[in-house]
């Protein structure tokens, strides 16, 4: 609380004080303006400051939901601030005086004019006060921002007042009262004087003016005081004490009792530290415009925050129709609603403003919602009114009624109180003050009533006549979530009643057998509301969809003189938001997709369910989900233009692409048949993914098809396909090369197929079978880390790994590594032509006409060469080459002959029956029959390095390596048995 220069108490008119926070201002007005707690709009830093402190302070008070969630902002009234006058010139406070502005009218008790600026040097405190009641600036908003004020000013450009000039004020609310287009129903006065008591102090002038102004019925809030933490004692400043007022104290943002403020059993807290509010321009930026906001703290700011919660409470009284509000009314109400203070000094309760609570309990709905917790009115008979109330902006109430026989009931809604406008609606998405419904007999209907904006209490009138007209009787077509069926037609109406098989959308689509007939339609729900109505067009056809719930049951009218009508119900689809569920049925179902054309257009994607289609824009993302039945069902999905990838799984698949907007769409189906997939163009990609079962998948250029347990799969036009079959035994995969050079490439059980325009990979197949269809189609194998087995034949080949057993046909050349491990095993067969057997120190190479065979680092390689043709061996040691020898099988004997063997070691072969020839240390010698075909073999010098260190063997057993394989590379290399 400031004190002035004139503070103390006189006989009759004490000096008053304008209460605020003392450590903000002293004295010396001018010179003690603190930074830190005064903020600056036009100041960037501040700003982020001010609107912080803001936050706070409406997290506390809340009071902008009162605002958005009722319509509450205090229109209709007027509030008198009794204070260092108002700037009125300031925007957020209306921008000017007059009945043309906000501030309305006003006085100047100190200079007695018509004036009531908020002079310098010593103004600030009525415009901070008067923004905290009715700042209409969007980010530092008042609690009443509609609200009409006056302005009275009392303190002198020194901040100096006495009681004299608050008599005066008093007397001119009461005499002015009604004298603005507003009646006056709230007084603020963060003012008081040197006193600190519960009661009256004897030289008080102003107590008839008070008690005057409370039989007015207007509510007065004084600020408490501010001198708790000097005096530590309970009691209240002046006038504050008297018992005419209500006497506000201050909390801080958390809720807790401000140290400063004083208190009492009867005061009613609010908040009051660092409240931002409008300010004087100068004392802050000085740049000649009054658009200034600041903060402040004292009971000076708690004061007007409940003398602008009066009026909104005031105001949702008047609109809930109260008569006779007083300010003990509107007391008793917020002290009935407050959240208790506990104040750990005084150890006392004080009754803490609770807005949230105070309007919740005020305007609690009284009518349901919707058609569940709707108020029923029961058989309309005659005429019947009710009466409900809007109590929140988005509230509507909903009435139920049954209609005594086949007629119409006309409906109509009118305002008792408030004043916002009521409409009606029947659902079907109209607003009107009157409706009209044709009804049934034993039919429930509703109807719905809402506000525009605000809040208050209305008449819902209904009046039921009779129709002269007898309807044929309904047809019930039993639960439905896909119907096709005919009406015959005919000069009477007819109805249809149906169950919704789901929640989501129901469509009806008919179509008249006489296309220059037109028939009339009609959709309602349970309770008689209307959904949907129109007539046929020039072609006979007419179509409705409208939103169900599963369980309830629904009517279609048909009505006009016409031929058979073929129609067709379907309530398959639910969309909420853009999720789209679609639902299959026991029968056989078709589902077909195409995504918007790649356009520049945006477009719309197309979904069709058995026969019933339907369009959704593609300017937005959508997930389309199918969830089969129990027949056999089939899905068809189309792609665009554009990039799409497909996975297709066991029993389902997906899709999912964008639209030229960058939208993005998903579509997936389970529980299917048969899905056929075809891209639309584009880098489109495909994966299939195998299950723990039995799956065959087949890929050609632009073709692939799966078979999986009870699922087939097909798809087109993909570039790129992906497999992979999972963990189950007897996979396999079918891959087809181009017309052109392919290469297929292995590690493990991994497999890729390129080539021009396709690129097919494969994993975890048991069985993968690979055709060359033209072109040089090359192979590169990596082996396993268990032992594997290969074997080549012209133009076919075979490889048995630990992962996968691959078969190759048609590929010209095929190079197999075996580096990971294992004993591996090799088997190359000749054909009746000419092969070429290529022999290294760790690789074999077999070329024939049109195929050849590399292989390296294979623990066991032979070779058969059995069928004809002229067969050739090249043995390449592990040396440099300096020369080679043509020989016939007499020139091979005198070599091997001539070739010392090494220390401890031997040189044996075999005949064509795995027996031995002869061994033993520098000779070599066979039988003829071994060499009974002519050979030429070509042997590189210093070969008998490489022969005698790589298969020397114990003469006692010259056919067992170390590991005990049977095993013998001369025979390999010489055509015996392999």
């Amino acid at each position: 609380m400031r004190r002035t220069n004139e503070v103390g108490q006189r006989s009759r008119h004490p000096s008053m004080e304008l209460f605020e926070d003392r450590r903000v201002f002293t004295a010396d007005l001018l010179g003690a303006l603190d930074s830190n707690q005064l903020g600056l709009s036009s100041d960037e830093q501040d700003i982020a400051q001010l609107q912080a402190i803001l936050s706070q302070f409406q997290q506390t008070t809340n009071h902008t939901n009162v605002h958005s969630s009722f319509g509450l902002t205090g229109a209709g009234q007027t509030v008198v601030v009794i204070d260092s006058g108002i700037a009125y010139d300031h925007p957020a406070l209306g921008g000017g005086l007059g009945a043309e502005y906000r501030v309305v009218a006003g006085w100047d008790f100190a200079e007695n004019d018509a004036n009531p600026f908020d002079d310098a040097p010593a103004g600030f405190h009525g415009t901070h006060v008067a923004g905290i009641i009715g700042s209409s600036d969007g980010r530092y908003t008042g609690l009443a921002p509609d609200v009409d004020l006056v302005a009275l000013r009392v303190f002198n450009d020194q901040g100096q007042g006495d009681f004299s000039r608050i008599e005066q004020a008093l007397r001119w609310v009461h005499n002015h009262r009604d004298a603005f287009e507003f009646p006056v129903t709230t007084v603020n006065m963060s003012i008081g004087s040197n006193w600190y008591s519960h009661n009256v102090p004897a030289w008080s002038t102003i107590e008839d003016e008070l008690r005057l102004l409370k039989e007015d019925g207007i509510f007065v809030a004084v600020a408490a005081g501010n001198s708790f933490d000097a005096e530590k004692g309970v009691g209240l400043s002046y006038p504050a004490a008297s018992p005419h007022v209500v006497p506000v104290a201050s909390a801080d943002a958390t809720g807790a009792m401000s140290i400063f403020s004083q208190r009492s059993d009867r005061v009613l807290v609010a908040p009051g530290e660092n409240i931002v509010s409008t300010g004087v321009d100068y004392l802050f930026d000085f740049n000649g415009r009054t658009d200034d906001f600041v903060s402040s703290s004292g009971t000076s700011m708690a004061s007007p925050f409940v003398a602008g919660a009066s009026v909104l409470l005031r105001q949702a009284m008047e609109l809930m129709g109260w008569q006779d509000i007083t300010q003990d009314t509107l007391y008793e109400y917020f002290v009935d609603t407050a959240s208790p203070i506990h104040d750990s000094i005084t150890n006392a309760e004080y009754w803490g403003i609770d807005l949230t609570n105070a309007f919740d309990t005020l305007l609690a709905d009284d009518f349901g919602g919707d058609s569940l917790d709707g108020h029923a009115l029961g058989t309309i008979e005659g005429e019947m009114t009710q009466r409900g109330t809007i109590t929140r902006v988005d509230d509507h109430d909903v009435f139920t009624f049954v209609a005594p026989s086949t007629g119409t009931v006309e409906v109509s809604v009118a305002a008792v109180t408030g004043s916002t406008g009521f409409l009606l609606s029947d659902g079907g998405g109209a607003m009107a003050e009157s409706l009209s419904y044709a009804v049934q007999s034993g039919h429930t209907y509703s109807v719905d009533v809402c506000g525009t904006g605000s809040i208050g209490t209305y008449d819902v009138t209904l009046s039921w006549t009779p129709s002269d007209r007898t309807s044929v009787p309904a047809i019930d077509l039993g639960r439905v979530d896909l119907l096709q069926w005919q009406w015959n037609g005919g000069d009477a109406e007819q109805t249809f009643v149906f169950e919704a098989a789901h929640d989501g959308w129901a469509t009806w689509q008919g179509i008249v057998a006489d296309a220059g007939q037109r028939v009339d339609w009609e959709c309602y729900d349970e309770w008689g509301t209307l959904l949907a109505a129109g007539r046929s067009n020039s072609l006979g056809r007419f179509d409705a969809t409208y939103d169900v719930v599963a369980g309830q049951q629904y009517t279609m009218r048909l009505t006009g003189d016409v031929g058979p009508v073929d129609m067709q119900l379907c309530n398959l689809l639910s969309v909420v938001g853009e999720d789209v569920l679609i639902w299959g049925t026991s029968n056989d179902d078709t589902l077909y997709f195409q995504p918007a054309p790649s356009g520049t257009s945006v477009g719309t994607h197309r979904i069709v369910v058995d026969g019933m289609a339907y369009r959704f824009s593609a300017d937005q993302p959508w997930q389309f989900r199918f969830q089969a039945g129990i027949g056999h069902d089939e899905v068809i999905l189309l792609g665009s233009a554009r990039q799409e990838q497909a996975t297709i799984f066991g029993g389902g698949a997906t899709l999912v692409g964008e639209s030229v907007t960058g939208a993005q769409f998903s579509v997936s189906v389970g529980q299917i048949e048969r899905v056929a997939i075809r891209s639309g163009g584009g880098d489109d990609r495909l994966s299939m993914i195998g299950s723990d079962g039995n799956e065959a998948v087949a890929l050609r250029q632009g073709r692939a098809f799966a078979t999986f347990a009870g699922f087939t799969a097909t798809a087109r036009g993909f570039t790129r396909v992906e497999v992979d079959l999972g963990a189950g035994e007897g996979d396999s995969v079918v891959m087809h090369g181009t017309s052109g050079s392919d290469i297929l490439e292995s590690r493990g059980d991994a497999y890729r197929l390129s080539g021009a325009g396709i690129e097919f990979v494969s994993q975890n197949a048991d069985k993968v079978t690979v055709f060359g269809r033209g072109g040089y189609d090359s192979t590169y194998i990596m082996d396993s880390l268990g032992d594997d087995r290969f074997t080549g034949r012209p133009h076919a080949a075979v490889f048995d790994s630990a992962d996968t057993l691959l078969v190759i046909r048609q590929f010209e050349f095929v190079d197999i590594e075996s580096t990971q491990g294992g004993f591996d095993r090799a088997q190359l067969f000749d054909s009746a032509g000419d092969e070429w057997l290529y022999q290294g120190p760790q690789w074999t190479q077999f070329d024939g006409a049109g195929f050849s065979y590399r292989l390296s680092g294979f623990d066991d390689v032979r070779q058969m060469a059995s069928r004809g043709g002229n067969d050739n061996v090249v043995v390449i040691p592990a040396a440099s080459a300096t020369s080679v020898l043509s020989t016939t099988p007499t020139t091979v004997r005198s070599l091997l002959n001539s070739v010392p063997a090494a220390e401890g070691s031997s040189l044996s072969m075999t005949d064509g029956e795995d027996r031995p020839a002869s061994a033993g240390s520098g000779e070599y010698t066979s039988r003829d029959t071994l060499f009974d075909t002519d050979l030429t073999v070509a042997v590189l010098a210093q070969s008998h390095a490489w022969i005698t260190q790589t298969h020397a063997r114990d003469v006692s057993s010259p056919l067992a390596d170390e590991s005990g394989e049977e095993w013998s590379i001369v025979e390999s290399l010489f055509g015996g048995n392999a």
